[in-house]
């Protein structure tokens, strides 16, 4: 028998049934298979308690943070907690770090607005992108009113910059307050569209060993859990010996000049600071951080070449071809003391090392357009010979949402009942408040 579901708002006790695909809609457009998708928050969405409070001066920007982006995200809005309504002519905002612990560039500001009791989220009047791991402040500007900031005891203590000049009518930028002070955690939050589609987080490069050695690499600053990450080396050795806990992607092996590329990715999850990669002669690592990417298998198809010279252009990746996908590729070439170059010229987010500090000549990059093409790498030197990886990576697609019947009952009031969610297939429980759903 098919499953139905039958929802019981906790005011009216009424019960529905409804085939178990829509419940499976709900799901996803709750966020729950999909999370992915969901809207998220940065900054401290709590009520404030009886930490103390002040005044905030009119005319004078506040600032509180810092904050870290835990993933890239759209800036939608700004929320603020006011204990009482005051009115007046007011902003909210957001800056970013200057790198010295105090709020520099202003990166949105809402419009003008009033404050009333309770949560004040206000649209940004423009949504940049900001990238995960960037250092963020949250600002409040009150122009003829002094509204309260309540502080909530027994948080993490923030820090608060705000200006006592006066005479402010927007958000300034950059930020010239000089005054700090801390313990100063309230409720000034932002909230976040995630990025569709992939994005490009960072690079590192290993460091030149004598010989064989156990090569050191960091992992790219700003990952995070669910990040790919892309691993390139190559070896004075025939083969290479796949670090633990990595997925071979694609490799080629020069077997007369004993020399192997190789390529790897893994997807983060509680990343270590670095990894040290097993022994091996004469390794050149990259590791390249990418945001937004499917994943559990965020791999769509590879290629590779080796070529005699100081060119090598790697084949065009046979596959079909997935909307939104990324190209990496990748070039090494036994020289020691000069410069690789992406003939192509279409690869951005480019890292090159010479082979006096890498042990070869090496390029890393990607390409978010036209990933079915060739990539050509020269050695501006002489070489015995280059070696060219590429792979085509695939993005987070969101899953379609069929349309679905509506399953929340309504109160008196005209309001939504909220539910609570059994799934007796699982034993698990999710609890909302006041309804039930059975499967």
């Amino acid at each position: 028998m098919g499953w139905v579901a039958r929802l019981r708002p906790a005011a009216a006790r009424t019960r529905w049934t409804t085939p178990w695909p829509v419940i499976a809609s709900i799901f996803l457009w709750l966020g729950f298979l999909n999370p992915a998708f969901a809207s998220f928050i940065v900054g401290y969405n709590t009520i404030p308690g009886a930490g103390g409070s002040f005044a905030l001066g009119t005319g004078s920007t506040f600032t509180n943070g810092a904050y870290t982006m835990p993933q890239t995200g759209v800036l939608q809005s700004v929320s603020y907690w006011a204990p009482g309504a005051t009115g007046g002519n007011n902003f909210l905002g957001v800056y970013q770090d200057n790198g010295s612990n105090k709020p520099g560039t202003l990166l949105a500001t809402s419009a003008a607005n009033t404050i009333a009791s309770g949560w004040n989220t206000w649209a940004m009047t423009t949504n940049p992108t900001i990238t995960s791991g960037t250092k963020i402040w949250f600002a409040i500007l009150p122009v003829t009113v002094s509204p309260t900031f309540l502080n909530d005891s027994g948080q993490p203590s923030n820090t608060a910059w705000y200006d006592t000049a006066g005479g402010d009518t927007t958000l300034p930028g950059p930020f010239a307050g000089t005054n700090t002070f801390t313990n100063s955690t309230g409720g000034l939050y932002a909230t976040f569209n995630p990025v569709s589609g992939i994005t490009f987080g960072a690079t590192t490069a290993g460091t030149h060993c004598t010989g064989t050695c156990a090569m050191v690499i960091n992992v790219p600053a700003g990952t995070v859990n669910g990040d790919l990450l892309i691993l390139a080396e190559t070896i004075a050795a025939n083969g290479c010996t796949t670090p633990t806990n990595w997925i071979p992607i694609t490799s080629n092996n020069y077997v007369t000049g004993s020399s192997t590329a190789c390529m790897y990715y893994r997807i983060a999850k509680s990343e270590p600071a670095s990894y040290t990669l097993p022994s091996q002669s004469l390794p050149q690592t990259f590791m390249n951080d990418y945001h937004g990417t499917s994943g559990p298998i965020p791999i769509n198809q590879s290629s590779n070449n080796f070529t005699l010279g100081h060119t090598v252009t790697t084949p065009v990746v046979q596959e079909t071809q997935v909307p939104g996908e990324w190209y990496v590729g990748y070039s090494a070439c036994d020289s020691t003391t000069n410069a690789m170059v992406n003939t192509t010229g279409d690869l951005v987010d480019k890292t090159v090392v010479s082979g006096s500090t890498n042990n070869w000549d090496a390029g890393i990059g990607d390409k978010p357009t036209t990933p079915n093409s060739t990539e050509i790498w020269t050695d501006t030197g002489a070489t015995t010979g280059c070696f060219g990886l590429g792979v085509t990576i695939l993005p987070l697609a969101p899953i379609a949402v069929p349309s679905m019947l509506p399953l929340f009952g309504m109160n008196a009031g005209g309001s939504k009942s909220s539910a609570s969610l059994l799934l007796q297939n699982t034993s698990a429980i999710l609890t909302e408040a006041g309804a039930e759903l059975y499967l």
